[in-house]
């Protein structure tokens, strides 16, 4: 197993980097390129498993949560998928590391990249009902159940702040949302439109793409993220204008607030 190998190499450098610790900064120049070489096997090891949770959050699209019930037990078949990934990197490899403290940062860093990932997919969900709002905060709660496992020591990243305040946004009125600060705007921008009519096509609607394509997209792409949806806002005006219809969406306003803020 190429994984156990990769365990077997940060043991020795993470010894080697406390090593190097102890030794005043200015008579070696090599603690650096030890956590650098740290850095790259870490990586190598989370990457995979990345891609893996990465698959399994783009199923959250095939799932309708436009239903209105709101009496349904249990968490979504994804939260399943992504601890059994979770606990098999946990058990498997991370258990095997002599001073998992050491490569701490780079353990929070890929929580956080998750966690973020998971956000962006959340915002887009569409149809979105009440029983689907219910749902998908079980699924939060869960979600922050399954990575925190990740950590040794529990730890609320910024991150994870985010992940529970975007809980507390799919039970707020519209007029709320447009007031939050503690979600960044492109994720309560694209949130809105799961609230809008069928008119009111979403920004991954409009431009051809599908969710996962979206998402992907978002993450790569985060300081033009508000300029994609004033192109669709844009597109949406133009298109009631030219078909005649008698007024917009009743989000309608409630984005053109949000983006004006």
């Amino acid at each position: 197993d190429n994984n156990n190998i990769i365990v077997q190499v940060m043991n020795v450098l993470c010894t080697l980097h406390s090593k190097l610790e102890e030794v005043p900064a200015d008579l070696t120049v090599g603690r650096t390129e030890v956590w650098n070489v740290i850095s790259e096997n870490v990586n190598s090891l989370l990457n995979p498993f990345k891609v893996q949770i990465e698959h399994v959050f783009s199923t959250i699209h095939d799932t309708d949560y436009g239903f209105e019930k709101q009496d349904i037990a249990g968490c979504s078949t994804y939260i399943g998928l992504v601890e059994e990934a979770i606990t098999h990197l946990v058990s498997n490899y991370l258990s095997q590391l002599s001073n998992r403290s050491a490569i701490l940062p780079k353990l929070q860093e890929f929580q956080d990249s998750l966690i973020s990932l998971y956000l962006h997919h959340l915002c887009v969900v569409r149809p979105l009902g009440e029983g689907g709002k219910m749902k998908i905060a079980t699924d939060i709660a869960e979600m922050e159940r399954v990575v925190g496992g990740l950590l040794d020591e529990h730890s609320v990243s910024q991150q994870f702040k985010v992940l529970r305040a975007f809980r507390a946004v799919l039970f707020l009125t519209v007029e709320d949302m447009c007031t939050v600060r503690n979600v960044p705007r492109p994720m309560l921008l694209n949130h809105l439109f799961s609230r809008a009519g069928d008119a009111l096509l979403s920004p991954y609607k409009v431009a051809g793409w599908t969710p996962s394509q979206y998402v992907a997209w978002l993450y790569s792409h985060p300081y033009e993220v508000v300029d994609m949806i004033q192109g669709t806002i844009q597109w949406y005006e133009d298109m009631i204008r030219e078909s005649g219809a008698p007024s917009f969406d009743p989000i309608y306003p409630n984005i053109i607030q949000l983006l004006q803020t």
